[in-house]
């Protein structure tokens, strides 16, 4: 997790892509119950500086057009809020404070840390549920979901 805050604080796709599962890639969700876009471990070494939009959808609960942006613009600031709160607790494999947790979360045998934020009321949390996958012993990023509060 220190290295994951690391890589998205001084953006460094090389430290980025050195976390992410060379056997499965990382699957990033912008919002909770949206597809999730796919990266390899070579493409993980470029998403700070390219400039592919992807499509994020829709954040649940809200209508209009899918959310569309490079890794950059729409996944890091989002992991730098709930990174750099002066609140955040980090559970492992602890779905305190995810709402509907089952529903979000489709990955058996998958570890996971779960970075929240609390906000000033119950509803107001940010959270980022981060999934490791083990290889040789090593845990590997296989999968980054945001989850928030919808109306």
């Amino acid at each position: 997790i220190a290295q994951l805050k690391a890589s998205m604080i001084e953006p460094n796709g090389q430290t980025f892509a050195s976390l992410v599962s060379i056997k499965s890639g990382v699957r990033v969700q912008a919002w909770q119950r949206t597809t999730p876009v796919h990266f390899t471990r070579d493409a993980a070494m470029d998403v700070f500086n390219s400039t592919q939009v992807y499509d994020w959808g829709v954040p649940e609960g809200q209508s209009g057009p899918p959310i569309l942006g490079t890794f950059a613009q729409i996944i890091r600031p989002s992991m730098l809020d709930v990174f750099n709160a002066s609140n955040l607790v980090t559970y492992c494999d602890q779905p305190t404070g995810v709402p509907n947790f089952n529903l979000i979360w489709p990955y058996t045998n998958i570890h996971f840390y779960n970075l929240y934020k609390p906000g000033a009321s119950p509803l107001e949390f940010h959270i980022w549920l981060i999934g490791f996958e083990y290889l040789n012993g090593q845990p590997r990023l296989y999968s980054m979901e945001q989850v928030l509060w919808s109306p």
